[in-house]
């Protein structure tokens, strides 16, 4: 799962947009307070959404969504003029452009898989807000650990291959959980853990 804010970084009067998304679905969007769904239009064959602002201020738009195949959030997501077109204006009435930029969270950290009902291998994507110590642990339904691995801990999107045959081809649930280790600079003072299920089938072949 992803979960995104599109919202100015400074006040607007107002702003308007297609947002693209390809390879994913939206599972949930909200608009702010301020704002109604008559300010939102969801194009599900076009993976495309049109967003207007007329509430001006920070005011923004919540999206939950999912991925349907693996890549790079930050080279998939668009902001286009294709449907309604990019346009903004600022408080003093200035005409802008709309760009997408990516903020990092600051407190939370990001998992998921694709696929997440595999045989052979799956990839893991996950966030990281900062530059940490990041590391990969995976559990059988019992609870006993299958492996155990640090991954590269900068700032921002990462990919990670996991083969099955890494974990003996166990089947079955699998607890696979991403720990991000936040430090004060004079060693590690805990971990933020996102924890998420997948299934992992094994085949037959006669």
């Amino acid at each position: 799962m992803v979960e995104i804010r599109l919202a100015p970084q400074s006040k607007l009067a107002a702003s308007r947009f297609t947002f693209e998304f390809p390879g994913f679905e939206v599972l949930e969007m909200k608009p702010d307070a301020l704002l109604t769904a008559e300010n939102v239009a969801l194009f599900v064959e076009k993976n495309k959404l049109t967003f207007s602002n007329d509430a001006g201020g920070t005011t923004g738009l919540y999206l939950k969504m999912r991925a349907l195949e693996s890549g790079f959030l930050s080279k998939k997501i668009n902001i286009t003029g294709d449907i309604t077109p990019a346009e903004a204006w600022s408080s003093t009435g200035e005409s802008l452009s709309p760009q997408l930029v990516f903020v990092k969270n600051k407190t939370t950290i990001s998992l998921a898989a694709q696929p997440n009902v595999f045989t052979d291998q799956t990839v893991l994507i996950y966030i990281l807000p900062l530059d940490t110590k990041a590391e990969l642990v995976v559990y059988n339904a019992a609870g006993q650990l299958l492996m155990q691995q640090t991954l590269p801990g900068t700032a921002g999107e990462h990919q990670f291959v996991l083969q099955a045959a890494v974990l003996n081809h166990a089947a079955g649930p699998l607890t696979v959980q991403l720990k991000n280790y936040r430090g004060n600079g004079h060693g590690e003072t805990g971990a933020a853990i996102n924890s998420k299920k997948y299934l992992l089938l094994r085949l037959t072949i006669l």
